[in-house]
C-alpha cells in the first residue's frame, strides 16, 4: 500500500503483515492522543516494512497511553526524517535478527506528559539507529528504559551525553558504550551476564530528577560491572527516595571515587562471593537532609576506607 498527496493519520493504528510494505511516507506528523485513554501501534512482522520516512514531528501518548512502534522477526519501521519529538510516551522495540526501527535524525527524546514508561529496546538481535541522539529525558514518575537484551541487539547511540530520569539496562549478553554520558541526572542501571556497563564520564550525580521512585544500580554475576570510577559526589535520594547500589552473585560496582555522599539517603549491598562495591575512598555521609535511611551491608570482599564522618539526625 502507498499513499499519494497529504495524509493524516492521527489516533490510528497501522500494522504491516506477512513480508507486505506499507508506505506512509506523506506523514508529517502524529499525534498518539484524539480524546481516548488507549494506546496506539505501529507495527510491523514477519520481514515487512513501514516507511514513515516523511515523518518529522511525533506526540506521544498521554496521561496512561503510549505509541507502541515494533519492529518483529526480521521487519523494518523507517522514521529517519522524525527531529521534533513533542512530548508523551513512545515506545520502540526491534526484536529479532534483522528487525530494525531508523530514527537516525532524532536529537531530543522527551517523555514530559505521561504517566507510563516510554522505552527504547532492542531484542534478541534487533537494531534501533539513533546516531544523532544526544538526549533522552523523562519528567515524569515513570521514567525511560533504555534497555539492550541479547548479544546481538544493538542501539546505535553513540552521541548520546545526558541521560535523565531513565534506566539503562544490559540483559542477557547485551552491550552497549555509554562512556560518553555526562549528564546521569536521576537515573539508574543495572546489568547482568558479565558485561561492563560503563559510566565513567560520570562525575557528579544527583538522586533527585524527577518521580518519587528509588534509583537503584544493580549488578548481577561473575565478571559483570558497573563502571562509575569517576563519580566523586553524590546527593542521596529525598523525600521517599533512596539511591541504592546492589553486587550480587560476584557483580562489582566501581565506585573507587567516590569521597562523599553529600546528602540524602543511600543504600550499598554486596551479596554473595565476589560480589564486590569499591567505596575506597569514601570519607563522608550525610543523611541529615532526609527523612529516609542508610543501609550498609558489606561482605569481607567489600573495599571500604574507614569513614570518617556518618551524620544522621
Amino acid at each position: 500500500m502507498t499513499t499519494n498527496g497529504a495524509t493524516t493519520l492521527d489516533g490510528g493504528n497501522v500494522f504491516a503483515n506477512g513480508g507486505s510494505t506499507m508506505n506512509l511516507s506523506n506523514v508529517a506528523s502524529y499525534i498518539t492522543d484524539t480524546g481516548t485513554n488507549n494506546s496506539r501501534t505501529f507495527q510491523a512482522n514477519d520481514a515487512s516494512t513501514l516507511d514513515f520516512s516523511g515523518l518529522t514531528d511525533l506526540t506521544g501518548g498521554g496521561f496512561i497511553r503510549n505509541l507502541g512502534v515494533n519492529a518483529n522477526s526480521g521487519s523494518s519501521i523507517d522514521m529517519s526524517s522524525l527531529t521534533n519529538y513533542l512530548g508523551g510516551a513512545t515506545r520502540f522495540a526491534a526484536d529479532g535478527a534483522g528487525s530494525s526501527i531508523d530514527l537516525d535524525s532524532l536529537a531530543i527524546f522527551n517523555s514530559t506528559g505521561s504517566s507510563v514508561q516510554a522505552r527504547f529496546q532492542a531484542v534478541d538481535g534487533g537494531t534501533i539507529n539513533a546516531g544523532a541522539l544526544t538526549t533522552i529525558q523523562a519528567g515524569g514518575s515513570a521514567g525511560n528504559l533504555f534497555q539492550v537484551d541479547g548479544a546481538g541487539s544493538t542501539i546505535n547511540a553513540g552521541s548520546l551525553t545526558d541521560v535523565i530520569n531513565t534506566r539503562l539496562e544490559l540483559t542477557n549478553g547485551g552491550t552497549h558504550d555509554f562512556s560518553g554520558v555526562t549528564n546521569f541526572l536521576g537515573s539508574d542501571a543495572s546489568a547482568d551476564s558479565g558485561v561492563t556497563l560503563d559510566l565513567s564520564g560520570v562525575t557528579s550525580y544527583d538522586t533527585n530528577g524527577g518521580g518519587n521512585g528509588v534509583r537503584a544500580n544493580s549488578s548481577e554475576g561473575a565478571g559483570t560491572k558497573i563502571d562509575l570510577s569517576n563519580l566523586s559526589t553524590v546527593i542521596g535520594g529525598s523525600f521517599i527516595r533512596r539511591w541504592e547500589n546492589s553486587a550480587t552473585d560476584g557483580g562489582e560496582i566501581d565506585l573507587s571515587a567516590l569521597a562523599e555522599v553529600t546528602s540524602g539517603s543511600v543504600s550499598f549491598v554486596a551479596d554473595g562471593a565476589g560480589s564486590l562495591i569499591d567505596l575506597s575512598v569514601l570519607q563522608t555521609i550525610n543523611a541529615i537532609t532526609t527523612a529516609g535511611s542508610h543501609s550498609l551491608k558489606l561482605p569481607t570482599e567489600a573495599k571500604f576506607a574507614w569513614i570518617q564522618t556518618l551524620e544522621a539526625i
